[in-house]
């Protein structure tokens, strides 16, 4: 095996060699076999590592080997040049930002099934929206919003779509690219203004009604997963879930609350 990877590593990418790695050695099955949150973790941060690889040798058609992946993402300490300036920015995710403050905060990755992720219970949802207010707050001053058209993930291309989470912010404060508030379509961007402190409304989404028309045998379609049947119908109101068979994802179960379904004729 090792020769084998060797000789990829010659005239290969490096995405080529990862990937080679990986169905070699079954790393990725075993820890989706093992099935425990830490095997789950371990699998995603592989996946986006292809992900980070595809994308470095995409962009770098003739220096997208190994050699050139790892000189790229070689750690370098910026310790001492943080001591001599304020002038940088700080990189963290939303959970290290907790208790801090910045006079401008930029949020990147505002795309369904990242954040929020992928997602279809009430109360996780809710922390999904917890998250965001966090991020959110972490602004004095100013606060920009963007996401993707599309990007790799696990080492394959997938259409984006734009986080609800923008689109329950109230449009007074907003302003777009492209001058208005929900219309910027996906790989915009919005920068939020704080003109007085942020409210956090506490109780989440609106309460809506049960979808209308929406019965077992009703043909659907959801922005994900494509067409599909419902199945069955469980609970009522907010607390509604739909049994759904999608034609090209299998037999997946939503809360119609926040799953979007558009019903077809």
């Amino acid at each position: 095996m090792i020769e084998s990877l060797r000789e990829i590593a010659e005239t290969g990418t490096v995405y080529e060699v990862l990937n080679s790695l990986f169905v070699q050695t079954g790393l990725l099955s075993l820890l989706q076999a093992e099935n425990t949150p830490e095997s789950m973790a371990r699998h995603d941060n592989l996946q986006e590592l292809l992900s980070m690889a595809r994308d470095f040798s995409d962009h770098n058609p003739d220096a997208g080997m190994l050699g050139d992946f790892l000189e790229n993402i070689a750690l370098a300490s910026d310790y001492d040049e943080t001591q001599e300036s304020d002038n940088f920015v700080s990189l963290m995710t939303v959970h290290a930002s907790k208790g801090l403050e910045f006079p401008v905060v930029f949020i990147t990755g505002l795309e369904e099934r990242l954040f929020p992720l992928n997602c279809y219970e009430p109360e996780q949802m809710e922390e999904e929206r917890r998250l965001f207010y966090v991020a959110v707050t972490r602004a004095r001053e100013k606060i920009f919003l963007s996401w993707a058209q599309s990007r790799y993930l696990y080492g394959q291309p997938q259409h984006c779509l734009r986080s609800k989470f923008i689109n329950e912010i109230d449009g007074d404060i907003v302003h777009t690219e492209s001058g208005r508030v929900h219309g910027g379509g996906a790989g915009a961007a919005v920068s939020v203004r704080r003109t007085e402190p942020v409210r956090h409304s506490g109780g989440g989404a609106p309460p809506v009604r049960e979808k209308e028309g929406m019965r077992k045998g009703t043909r659907v379609h959801h922005a994900v997963f494509g067409p599909g049947t419902v199945l069955e119908l469980q609970g009522r109101g907010t607390q509604q879930k739909a049994k759904i068979l999608f034609r090209g994802s299998g037999e997946k179960t939503l809360m119609v609350q926040y799953a979007n379904l558009k019903v077809l004729p």
